[in-house]
């Protein structure tokens, strides 16, 4: 799902911006700072389709599914000027460790082959620059995306990508 929209923009900084809040379930924005268009969505990368019951696909399916989404991104929308990286905090089981230490390292890898620095910032420190507390929850984190914006922000994970692409853009 994608929804594009126009906030406010800032003629001073051109830069083009894609933020990442990555995880099986991915939140993204892509923000161009000179004209103000945002784009905004979520990827299902979950390696399971259909019923969990059913067997699992191969286990590097959604590894596979994100290199092939993140080459499509950058080649997309061109010159990307700066990744945005939410670094995961604490991570919960196996498969969700592998699974984002994978996104980490093929999302540095297409960085690195684009020329594109990665800004990376944990979440909680997310958190503190856009509510003022490192410790928010996610309904505080869509209002701080919310603000200044035209649009409702509907998932946590658009929301953290939105707070991530403004705080990308105010990195020197």
């Amino acid at each position: 799902m994608r929804e594009a929209k126009r906030v406010a923009s800032n003629p001073l900084l051109k830069m083009k911006i894609l933020a990442l809040d990555v995880a099986t379930h991915l939140g993204f924005c892509y923000y161009d700072t000179h004209t103000g268009f945002m784009e905004t969505g979520e990827m299902d990368f979950t390696r399971f389709r259909g019923s969990k019951r059913k067997k699992a696909d191969h286990p590097g399916k959604s590894l596979e599914l994100f290199q092939t989404w993140i080459q499509d991104v950058i080649f997309l929308y061109g010159e990307i000027d700066r990744i945005g990286y939410e670094r995961p905090g604490h991570l919960k089981g196996v498969n969700t460790r592998e699974a984002l230490l994978g996104f980490r390292g093929i999302l540095y890898a297409e960085a690195s082959k684009a020329g594109i620095p990665i800004y990376t910032i944990p979440p909680n420190s997310l958190k503190k620059w856009a509510t003022g507390n490192g410790a928010a929850n996610k309904k505080r984190m869509i209002q701080a995306a919310e603000q200044g914006n035209s649009f409702k922000i509907y998932s946590d994970n658009v929301a953290d990508a939105v707070c991530l692409a403004r705080w990308t853009a105010e990195q020197k």
